[in-house]
C-alpha cells in the first residue's frame, strides 16, 4: 500500500505504507513531531498562565492600569493573562485602525497606548 501524503513539492509520496496506518516512516515520524512540539508549547503556555494568575491575584489593579483594560473592553475587576490582553488589543486595532472603514486615528491612538501600558517592562 502506498503512503497518501503529499511531498513538499506538492506530489504524492511514492514511499510504501506502514502495515496498520496510511503513512510511511518519514510521514508518520512528522506528524508525531509536530504533535509533541504543540503539546509541549500548550503546557508550557498554560504554566506560564497559571503562573500568572497566581501572582497577579495578590496585586490589586491600580487606576492607570483599569483605564487601560477599560481602552481595551477588558474587565477591570480582575487581572488578565498577557494572551488575553493581545487578543483584546489585536480586536479593538481591527476595529480603530485608520486604513479600516469607520477608523479612527485618535482611537487607534488611544488603544496602542493602552496595550503599551499593559505590557510588562523588559530591562
Amino acid at each position: 500500500m502506498q503512503c497518501n501524503s503529499v511531498t513538499g513539492k506538492g506530489t504524492q509520496c511514492t514511499r510504501t505504507a506502514i502495515p496498520g496506518t496510511a503513512k510511511c516512516k518519514t510521514h508518520c515520524r512528522t506528524a508525531t513531531a509536530k504533535a509533541t512540539l504543540n503539546a509541549a508549547a500548550n503546557a508550557r503556555r498554560k504554566e506560564q498562565d497559571r503562573l500568572f494568575a497566581s501572582a497577579a491575584a495578590a496585586a490589586p489593579i491600580s487606576p492607570t492600569t483599569a483605564k487601560h483594560l477599560h481602552t481595551l473592553n477588558l474587565d477591570t475587576t480582575r487581572h488578565h493573562s498577557p494572551t488575553a490582553i493581545r487578543r483584546a488589543f489585536h480586536q479593538k486595532a481591527l476595529q480603530t485602525h485608520p486604513d479600516k472603514p469607520g477608523g479612527n486615528a485618535e482611537e487607534f491612538k488611544k488603544v496602542q497606548a493602552a496595550y503599551n501600558g499593559l505590557q510588562p517592562k523588559v530591562k
